[in-house]
């Protein structure tokens, strides 16, 4: 059979219907890359500028956005078909993300003593902590001061640290323990009033302690804003959703978290001393809540720290680590009175809710 000149052969046929579908899901592809990398760059200002004011944008503050990362890159497979260009804006955005955006630190070199007053502090929220591993880091690390949080449930594990560490000073008040090597001059409990908070917080957010450091008095403030964790629970909730109070349900626990840290932080700024502020304040390390803190206080991490610095969770057999922490939530905030000379994060916490902070002081 002969065919006319404007005929095509069935092999013709197949190869252009392929070769449309192929660029179809090219289109696809490229739009797609679009739509995540705009999506990227909004959730990054939200981040910045709304953080946890918004409670809309405040759960995403928790979730690992180092996967974000990996989510570029294997978007950028298909572009070895379909985009080389295209595929080598990914890899670049997956590396300024990982490293540059979520701020990966090296070692900082070691600094020079100047002679003055140091000191070695430990941070971490005891609550469903690993015994085993706990003891065998705080007796390698050896601190000078450890504040726990949370130890309300675990009063053996607050009274068996300042043996492990040998530190003789050791005060407990409500789920707050403050172990040191420092005599303890005094200490305060402090939360808001009930019409700041609007309504009693049933916890308490803050123990004050005052340390003899080498005749000089050091202030530590231990603090610990209860965790979203309960109040997540009301995003998966239709009624709420459907509620007229939708926004006053949703923004309560972000309202009183802001209020308690603002009191604290109007305390912090009236002090004579050298302060140091530690512990689990459950605030991201993004957004303006937490800019607002470390406008007054310095982050030890941001100064000496080594990596992400992320804290939780410390127990890296849940789904969602990933094998690895992914939330910075824990903090060393030394004031403008202190050099950090370094940061670490523990290393050796499996099987425990988060991980704690170790930080080397030196008063200025």
């Amino acid at each position: 059979m002969r065919m006319g000149p404007g005929s095509m052969s069935p092999e013709s046929l197949k190869s252009t219907d392929s070769l449309a579908i192929e660029c179809g899901s090219a289109r696809i592809w490229r739009w797609v890359v679009v739509v995540s990398v705009f999506g990227w760059m909004v959730a990054i200002l939200l981040g910045h500028f709304c953080g946890t004011r918004s409670y809309w944008v405040a759960p995403f503050l928790f979730v690992p956005k180092v996967w974000v990362a990996g989510l570029f890159l294997l978007l950028a497979v298909p572009g070895f078909w379909w985009g080389r260009r295209w595929m080598g804006l990914l890899p670049g955005l997956a590396f300024f993300h990982a490293v540059v955006l979520l701020e990966w630190r090296t070692p900082v070199p070691a600094r020079a003593s100047s002679g003055r007053p140091k000191l070695r502090l430990v941070t971490s929220n005891r609550g469903a902590q690993d015994g085993a591993s706990w003891v065998r880091w705080i007796a390698k690390v050896k601190p000078d001061v450890v504040a726990m949080q949370d130890v309300g449930g675990w009063p053996k594990m607050a009274a068996l640290t300042p043996d492990v560490a040998g530190l003789p000073h050791l005060i407990r008040i409500g789920e707050h323990a403050v172990a040191s090597r420092y005599p303890i001059r005094r200490t305060m409990p402090l939360a808001p009033l009930a019409s700041i908070t609007n309504g009693p917080l049933g916890y308490l957010p803050c123990l004050k302690v005052e340390l003899d450091v080498e005749g000089r008095t050091v202030v530590v403030y231990s603090i610990h804003i209860r965790s979203p964790r309960s109040h997540f629970q009301s995003y998966r909730s239709w009624k709420v959703w459907r509620s007229p109070n939708r926004s006053a349900a949703l923004s309560r626990y972000w309202i009183e978290q802001e209020k308690v840290l603002q009191m604290l932080l109007i305390l912090i700024r009236a002090e004579k001393d050298p302060v140091v502020v530690v512990g689990d304040l459950n605030v991201p390390d993004v957004g303006p809540l937490y800019q607002e803190v470390t406008r007054t206080l310095q982050d030890a991490h941001q100064r000496a720290g080594q990596g992400y610095g992320y804290t939780f969770p410390g127990d890296l057999t849940s789904w969602l680590a990933g094998g690895a922490p992914w939330l910075r939530i824990d903090y060393i905030l030394p004031d403008p009175s202190w050099r950090v000379l370094s940061c670490t994060v523990q290393d050796d916490a499996l099987g425990s809710q988060h991980r704690a902070v170790l930080a080397d002081l030196e008063l200025r």
